[in-house]
């Protein structure tokens, strides 16, 4: 079995890249499954690199 720990954030400055990976060591020391860290940074998704939050843009995306 094979799981997906997804890494959420693609904003500069985001801190979630260190919780991602304690999550996938601390899986990874329990065992029963192969896990796999899928950053969203890797992704073209332009929408969401913006600087200014979605919920904050006004509607000017």
């Amino acid at each position: 079995m094979k799981i997906g720990i997804i890494l959420g954030s693609v904003r500069a400055g985001r801190n979630g890249e260190q919780v991602a990976n304690w999550v996938r060591e601390t899986a990874e020391a329990k065992g029963g499954a192969e896990f796999e860290l899928i950053d969203l940074k890797t992704f073209e998704l332009p929408r969401m690199a913006a600087s200014t939050v979605p919920m904050a843009a006004g509607k000017e995306y």
